[in-house]
């Protein structure tokens, strides 16, 4: 085994240790020494590849977010043609699907950095393209959407949300 080849076992150890830990602890409940101690890593090795916690946090996030996208992509492209209702619907079926074949990676999702990063921004996408369309939603639809937004916001996006809810009711009327 080549040198590079070693060093890529390594890494790839490392990173299924931390998701391990991660995904079982969450972030706070965990440090390198753990991540160490329960999956038999030297701190030498860890240390010559992650120089910290978040280093490794945030290969975790990264590698779980292009698995997700990945399996969002293939499976929103065989439901080309629905309407946006329906996509949101299907998006939140397929993300859930894949957190029942990746449960580790379903916390280190749901940490508060990773929701603003990719998730507001899809579902703000889907609400473009519904009022492009002129495509309403039922009160439940609305509803589970605005939840959605609402659970991954910053204060500052919460409150832009929360003016344009005000401009959308004053619309209806």
């Amino acid at each position: 085994m080549t040198q590079k080849e070693r060093q890529e076992r390594s890494r790839k150890e490392i990173y299924q240790a931390a998701l391990e830990e991660f995904g079982t602890y969450g972030y706070d409940k965990v440090n390198m020494e753990r991540i160490c101690g329960n999956h038999g890593i030297s701190k030498g090795m860890m240390y010559h590849y992650y120089s910290n916690k978040d280093e490794l946090f945030l290969l975790c996030v990264e590698r779980t977010f292009q698995e997700l996208r990945a399996h969002v992509e293939r499976d929103m492209a065989h439901l080309s043609g629905e309407d946006t209702a329906a996509a949101v619907k299907d998006f939140f079926m397929i993300r859930e699907c894949f957190f029942q074949l990746h449960p580790q990676q379903k916390l280190v999702f749901e940490s508060k950095s990773l929701s603003q990063k990719e998730l507001l921004p899809f579902l703000m996408a889907l609400a473009q393209r519904s009022r492009d369309e002129n495509i309403s939603f039922s009160a439940v639809e609305t509803t589970a959407i605005v939840d959605a937004i609402r659970k991954y916001s910053t204060p500052e996006e919460l409150l832009k949300m929360n003016q344009i809810m005000k401009l959308m009711e004053k619309r209806k009327q």
